[in-house]
């Protein structure tokens, strides 16, 4: 299973969008992004998140779990988690709103290729913006 996570940059970053007053374009107020900071560090939360054209975004209502959470969650309906990984740790010092283009300058390309470079060789688990979670059926 793949789901949204709590704890990625892009939470930071609309933070700072705050702060810039909407230069990232994540669209949300300062209060609203130090909310998703705040509340209970396992609380599941939900956000809003711009989807296409800067010009005219599609706001996505995305909810954000936690890996700690889930795992215990899935033990409740006899799911035995086998591995949890994350994707988009290290690229995402690149705001997600800035990699939802069209056509991404070169700069930007080129920026996310090394970033992900590194990110392939990093041997420890490391926040991402997705959660990856194998599991399987507990046996009786």
């Amino acid at each position: 299973m793949e789901v949204e996570s709590r704890w990625n940059m892009d939470i930071l970053w609309a933070v700072i969008d705050a702060l810039l007053k909407g230069k990232l374009g994540f669209d949300t107020s300062l209060t609203e992004a130090l909310k998703a900071i705040l509340v209970a560090p396992q609380q599941y939360i939900s956000t809003d998140y711009p989807y296409g054209d800067p010009e005219n975004p599609v706001s996505m209502r995305l909810k954000l779990f936690t890996s700690k959470r889930l795992k215990q969650e899935l033990s409740e309906f006899q799911l035995e988690t086998l591995r949890i990984s994350t994707i988009h740790s290290v690229t995402n010092f690149i705001p997600s709103t800035y990699l939802d283009m069209n056509n991404p300058p070169n700069w930007l390309k080129d920026s996310f290729t090394f970033l992900a470079s590194i990110e392939e060789r990093i041997p420890i688990p490391l926040p991402g913006c997705s959660i990856i979670l194998l599991a399987r059926k507990m046996e009786r």
